[in-house]
């Protein structure tokens, strides 16, 4: 079972939403992947408003692997 951890960078507006993502890979990720997570981000992320009104900064760190095998398979 291979798990990849990616890390992804944003930026909030001062109403929560993304403006901006970027993902930070392993070399061995396809660009294709890259680019769906970095969207993704941009168009599904939902967070609090920042406390601060202004552009924000964050990180979230990613852990994908495979769905664990169901009993009796």
């Amino acid at each position: 079972r291979e798990t990849l951890r990616l890390a992804v960078e944003a930026t909030l507006d001062a109403h929560g939403a993304v403006t901006a993502a970027a993902v930070k890979s392993p070399a061995q990720v396809e660009h294709a992947l890259a680019q769906c997570v970095e969207n993704a981000v941009q168009t599904g992320l939902r967070v609090a408003r920042p406390r601060r009104a202004a552009p924000t900064r964050i990180r979230v760190e990613l852990l994908v692997g495979p769905a664990p095998a169901s009993p009796g398979t």
